[in-house]
C-alpha cells in the first residue's frame, strides 16, 4: 500500500518523498507503554490543560497528537513505543522495514508517530515531502487489525490511509490532469436529435482523444452554447484539463444540407462545412 501511494504521489509531481514509520505495541505491551507514559507525565499534570489531562488518564498515546507546545516539550525523553514491542510486533516491524528497503522507499523511524487513535495496531506511518517545508505531511495511515471486531464484525486484519484532498490539491506542483478537447454537439430542437447523434459518433471517430457530448436537453442552441461556455469558464471542475471547447451547432438547415456549423468558443471562430470536409477543417484548426 505504501508503495502504491508513492507511485500515486510521484505521478502527481511530488518528489523527495519519504516515510515516517513507527510501530505501536498491542495487547499487554500497549498497556505497559501507556502506563509508562502516564508515570512519565503525571508529575507535570498541573501544567497540562483539561483536555490533555483527560487524555493522560484515558489514552496517553493521544498526547502525541497534541499541538500544545508544553506537551511536545514534556514528551521529549518520554518512553518510546519501539522500546515496548513484544517479539511478534518487533518481527512485524523489521519485516515492514525490510520490504520498504526492497521497494526502494526511503523511511525513518519516528516513535512520535502514533496517530493517537485506539484502532491503530502495529504499523503507523506518514508520507512526507521534503519540498513542502514545515507542514510536510501528505497523508498518513497504518494497520487496523482490531477495528472490524470492535465494530461487531469478524476478526479481520486491515490497512488503510487518509488524505486531505483539499490540501493535496492546493499543494500540487503541477496540474496532473490530462489535457483534453471538449466537443459539444448541440441540436437546435428535438427534431435534430437523430442527426446530432450521428454527427457525435462521427466526431468521436475524428477526435478519438476528445470528450464528445451531445446536448439532448432540447432547449435550443442558445442554452446549449451557454452550457458549453461554462466548461471553458470553469475548467477546474472537470477531471481533465480543458484546453479547447468546440460547439457543433445543428439546426434544420444543417440537417437538410448535410452540413455542420462548428464554433471555437475560445477564439470565436465559426465555420459551416459539409460533413465530408470535417477532417480538413480539424487539420486547419490544429495548424493555426
Amino acid at each position: 500500500m505504501i508503495g502504491m501511494l508513492f507511485v500515486f504521489l510521484r505521478r502527481l509531481g511530488f518528489v523527495r518523498l519519504s516515510v515516517r514509520l513507527n510501530c505501536v505495541p498491542t495487547g499487554k505491551a500497549r498497556e505497559a507503554f501507556s502506563q509508562a507514559l502516564r508515570e512519565h507525565l503525571r508529575p507535570h499534570a498541573g501544567s497540562l490543560g483539561p483536555e490533555e489531562g483527560r487524555r493522560l488518564e484515558e489514552n496517553p498515546l493521544r498526547l502525541f497528537d497534541s499541538k500544545n507546545p508544553r506537551v511536545k516539550e514534556l514528551l521529549i525523553g518520554a518512553p518510546t513505543s519501539l522500546a515496548f514491542l513484544d517479539d511478534r510486533a518487533l518481527a512485524h516491524h523489521e519485516d515492514v522495514k525490510r520490504l520498504l528497503r526492497h521497494g526502494e522507499i526511503e523511511f525513518t523511524e519516528d516513535s512520535s508517530i502514533v496517530r493517537g487513535l485506539d484502532y491503530y495496531t502495529l504499523t503507523v506511518f506518514e508520507v512526507i515531502s521534503d519540498d513542502l517545508g514545515a507542514q510536510n505531511a501528505l497523508l498518513g495511515g497504518g494497520r487496523y487489525d482490531e477495528l472490524f471486531g470492535e465494530l461487531g464484525g469478524p476478526p479481520l486484519s486491515a490497512v488503510g490511509f487518509a488524505i486531505g484532498e483539499d490540501r493535496l490539491v492546493s499543494i500540487l506542483t503541477e496540474d496532473p490532469r490530462r489535457p483534453q478537447e471538449v466537443v459539444m454537439v448541440i441540436p437546435e430542437s428535438q427534431e435534430q436529435f437523430s442527426y446530432a447523434l450521428a454527427v457525435a459518433n462521427e466526431m468521436r471517430r475524428l477526435r478519438p482523444g476528445a470528450v464528445v457530448e451531445t446536448d439532448l436537453s432540447g432547449k435550443g442552441l442558445k442554452r446549449g452554447l451557454a452550457r458549453a461556455g461554462q466548461i471553458l469558464e470553469e475548467p477546474g471542475k472537470y477531471a481533465f484539463r480543458v484546453f479547447a471547447v468546440r460547439a457543433v451547432l445543428l439546426g434544420g438547415n444543417e440537417e437538410k444540407d448535410h452540413t455542420v456549423t462548428i464554433r471555437d468558443l475560445a477564439n470565436h471562430v465559426q465555420e459551416t462545412v459539409s460533413r465530408e470536409e470535417l477532417p480538413a477543417l480539424w487539420r486547419k484548426w490544429e495548424s493555426s
